[in-house]
């Protein structure tokens, strides 16, 4: 309080002389209709900055919670479309709405973190347990496949990246349903490759290619990439291709997990099988 009161009495005429002239503008704009219209127009635009940036604070801090929102409603969106429904009738015609019977349901998840220059790479969704993540559970994202949930804990989970040495998946092409396996080389995280595809196959330099039917994790039809270079494998008759990934695993961000709702049917029956075969 001692500074404070030495400071005024320090500068008491320059604290006056700006008293005096903010008196002065107050008496000058009250009493001249042209100052006082200038200083409302410089008012009211200095108020509606004011407001603006307001405004942008407050949408820029809501930004999380609407990304939130429309992903919520793109995983909802998602397991509507034809591709998460199978067939589930008695008699295969005619058929009905009602006759459609839902395999896959979506819901959204965030990678919080992720690898995509190692030669095994994975993702750490923050998703696991509690919001009822299972191991093997497909992982895609806004553009295409992302991976597979390998271990769960309760709030979290981590899946192994389609970029991964170990993964393998079952691919077809879009146009005409030539299919093969899909794996990643190691080296650059844009690009996997097909090795398997037959030499018959009519394969073009742009086709789109998706999941195939036969994956038992994976929904058909969910984008993998476009085909970005051709070569003929003399040796073993089959063609070779490489894939420009349709995910970008180096900006990925949000993810969809797709839960099975046949999973337990399934697994059932592959164990099953698996004990037949062991018993023979």
């Amino acid at each position: 309080m001692g500074k404070l009161l030495a400071f005024l009495r320090q500068n008491s005429v320059e604290i006056l002389f700006i008293a005096l002239q903010f008196l002065c503008l107050y008496v000058l704009v009250q009493t001249k209709s042209f100052h006082k219209s200038r200083w409302n127009q410089v008012a009211g635009s200095f108020t509606n900055r004011i407001i603006d940036v307001r405004s942008n604070v407050e949408n820029y801090l809501s930004l999380k919670e609407q990304n939130e929102v429309l992903q919520r409603e793109n995983a909802r969106l998602r397991s509507l479309v034809p591709d998460m429904f199978v067939l589930d009738a008695p008699v295969y015609f005619p058929l009905n709405n009602e006759d459609m019977e839902q395999r896959y349901r979506v819901f959204p998840g965030r990678a919080i973190n992720r690898s995509f220059k190692k030669a095994n790479n994975a993702i750490l969704i923050d998703k696991g347990v509690k919001h009822g993540v299972y191991p093997g559970m497909a992982v895609i994202g806004p553009k295409g496949v992302v991976g597979i949930v390998k271990d769960v804990f309760p709030r979290y989970s981590t899946a192994l990246a389609l970029i991964h040495s170990n993964m393998r998946l079952s691919v077809r092409l879009k146009s005409n349903d030539f299919f093969g396996s899909l794996t990643w080389d190691g080296r650059d995280f844009r690009f996997a490759q097909i090795t398997d595809l037959p030499t018959h196959a009519d394969i073009q330099i742009g086709d789109t290619v998706v999941t195939d039917s036969r994956s038992t994790i994976f929904p058909p039809g969910i984008t993998v990439g476009i085909v970005d270079g051709i070569e003929f494998n003399t040796v073993g008759d089959f063609i070779h291709a490489q894939i420009q990934l349709s995910t970008d695993f180096s900006s990925l961000h949000a993810v969809y997990l797709v839960e099975d709702m046949r999973k337990d049917e399934v697994d059932e029956i592959i164990e099953q099988a698996l004990i037949n075969n062991t018993q023979r």
